[in-house]
């Protein structure tokens, strides 16, 4: 009896721990963690300044589209085929296309291709979270 009781402290003191903890942490803290292109093109639409437009992860502006599922955008436009709508995307930020009517147009900042690289990689982890 003493065995099992313990046990089942130890158990339930272990997972109170484990809550206690979660809700401590950042909330970005308890996702998979990131690679070095995701850093990257974190960094990349940092110095590009999109959340002044844009909002990513909740924060940011509300001018141009919430990027945050942009990536999911791209897919579902690409019929579900990754490669395509990534190569969709790569040339949407180094050439953004002329505003339409209903929509705004985006600067361009002629980003290299390795920096649009970047910012795919880090719009499909935000897509992820």
């Amino acid at each position: 009896m003493f065995r099992a009781s313990a046990l089942a402290a130890a158990v339930l003191a272990a997972a109170v721990a484990t809550l206690v903890v979660a809700t401590q942490m950042p909330r970005n803290a308890l996702v998979a963690p990131v690679n070095v292109s995701v850093t990257a093109g974190r960094a990349t639409a940092q110095k590009y300044r999109c959340t002044d437009c844009h909002t990513i992860l909740g924060e940011g502006g509300t001018y141009g589209p919430d990027l945050t599922r942009a990536w999911q955008r791209f897919v579902r436009r690409a019929n579900g085929d990754e490669a395509v709508a990534r190569s969709a995307m790569l040339a949407f930020l180094q050439h953004p296309s002329n505003a339409s009517i209903d929509r705004r147009q985006m600067p361009d900042f002629r980003m290299t291709p390795v920096e649009a690289s970047a910012v795919a990689d880090y719009l499909r982890w935000t897509a992820n979270r």
